[in-house]
């Protein structure tokens, strides 16, 4: 499939971005194809840079020691530092922060080695000039833009870990509105799909178990906080999760099943008649032991 590849700087967030791209675009057009493919190289750094900063002002101590270390690099000067940083750059966005997936990471390999061969005319055999495709160039431009231009700094499964150990934390907030503001903007508005889907699953999980390995109502907060930053994901996964765990729960669970359900009452229309006519039963029962105990 042809890509215009004016629809693909639209789809560029950064505008910094969008400028390298534009530069790479014009020179494509130019027939200038070596110039294009640097231009393109320089975007790829500059974005997997300008999402480790943004995870850095959103309070992510990696993020923020990496950049405070490049800084340093760059204000003194340690060029053999930068060019070591360069030369593993898509390494890091996939291993330490996990912006790319393996395959992007390779194809995006193919682009920093023909950027290599058009800065360095010496690593051709002959030493003569390297010419690129116009079809190369395109097809570097697709992949970069689909795997790191149009997307805002996620995290992969690295971040869970993360999250876990900051559920459990001492200072994790203790009210809803705090843990919606803090979790937010550090995990939930930029988590990739699946690491938002695993969230949910395991905080249901916690949320409706016998004897969670954290505080139920730091559960429950969890799963309201995605609910309100990501509600369609949230719909999703709950869906796939929540009448499962709810069939599944024997009378143990139930109490801790209607509280999340006082929580989320939209949750009671997915249940299916016989467990809501189960939750029902449950619900007259416990009243009539209460009753009588009166």
């Amino acid at each position: 499939m042809l890509h215009d590849p004016d629809d693909l700087i639209l789809q560029i967030r950064a505008p910094e971005i969008r400028k390298y791209v534009s530069e790479s675009v014009r020179a494509l057009r130019a027939g200038a194809l070596r110039a294009a493919v640097l231009s393109l190289w320089v975007a790829v750094n500059s974005d997997v840079i300008g999402k480790i900063r943004e995870l850095a002002a959103s309070g992510d101590p990696q993020a923020t020691a990496e950049i405070t270390q490049l800084e340093g690099w760059i204000q003194n000067k340690e060029l053999r530092n930068l060019q070591i940083f360069e030369h593993e750059i898509l390494t890091l966005a996939r291993d330490k922060y996990e912006f790319l997936s393996a395959i992007e990471a390779d194809e995006l390999e193919r682009l920093r080695q023909d950027r290599h061969r058009c800065a360095h005319p010496a690593l051709t055999p002959d030493g003569t000039l390297y010419d690129p495709t116009p079809e190369q160039i395109r097809a570097h431009l697709v992949i970069a833009t689909r795997a790191l231009f149009a997307h805002p700094p996620v995290q992969g499964r690295s971040a869970l870990r993360r999250f876990k150990a900051e559920v459990e934390s001492q200072t994790f907030p203790l009210q809803l509105s705090q843990v919606t503001a803090y979790l937010g903007p550090k995990y939930i508005d930029r988590g990739k799909d699946v690491l938002v889907t695993q969230i949910v699953k395991l905080y249901l999980q916690q949320a409706l178990a016998e004897t969670p390995a954290v505080p139920r109502l730091r559960a429950l907060h969890v799963l309201l906080a995605v609910k309100d930053r990501r509600f369609a994901l949230y719909q999703q996964a709950m869906s796939d999760h929540w009448v499962k765990r709810v069939s599944d729960g024997d009378e143990k669970t139930l109490p801790f099943v209607i509280d999340l359900l006082q929580l989320d009452s939209d949750l009671w229309l997915q249940l299916p008649d016989h467990e809501q006519r189960r939750l029902i039963t449950f619900l007259e029962q416990a009243a009539a032991t209460q009753g009588r105990r009166c």
